[in-house]
């Protein structure tokens, strides 16, 4: 009885979503083939992107933004995330600032690419991308725009989590 009274304190949608995380969550780890996934513990700091006045990422100031965040004692770095202008930059711009993060961190902490996308087909191939560049985890942002129902969040979640097996965290803005 006293958690039936939990579940009916909470909005029927924020437990319904809950709910989806979790299912999610559990369906991701068996489609992973059981990858072992490094516990994440502490600080991680989403970047920014930093650009240059033409618009060209600056890999120099990102070079001294990773450095100066890792001597600073942070746990890992999320690129690209919501904070790191992924709504802006192109396909290209982002898998550049994934990769060229992955290849500079060069696993002194754990690399989060932020892959999520209002559209699945982008959302997916970021990730997949993000895999192959070496990021640790992918960060899937709900998408924000579109608003799917329950049901599409599902879809769109499992869709990327069948084609891939990066580790991935759910979001929700």
């Amino acid at each position: 009885l006293e958690t039936l009274d939990i579940f009916c304190l909470l909005d029927y949608s924020c437990f319904l979503f809950l709910m989806t995380v979790i299912f999610i969550i559990v369906y991701s780890l068996i489609l992973l083939n059981y990858k072992t996934m490094q516990e994440l513990n502490g600080s991680f700091v989403a970047l920014v992107s930093p650009m240059k006045s033409n618009g060209d990422i600056d890999h120099s100031a990102l070079k001294k933004l990773i450095d100066w965040h890792i001597e600073e004692g942070t746990d890992g770095i999320v690129s690209v995330g919501t904070t790191g202008e992924s709504a802006t930059v192109n396909f290209n711009e982002h898998i550049e600032l994934i990769k060229y993060t992955v290849d500079y961190v060069n696993n002194r902490v754990p690399v989060i690419a932020g892959t999520g996308a209002n559209s699945t087909s982008e959302a997916l191939d970021l990730t997949i991308e993000s895999e192959k560049n070496g990021a640790d985890y992918a960060l899937l942002v709900t998408p924000y725009y579109n608003k799917p129902t329950q049901a599409g969040l599902i879809k769109h979640y499992t869709k990327i989590a069948d084609s891939c097996n990066i580790p991935q965290i759910l979001y929700n803005v």
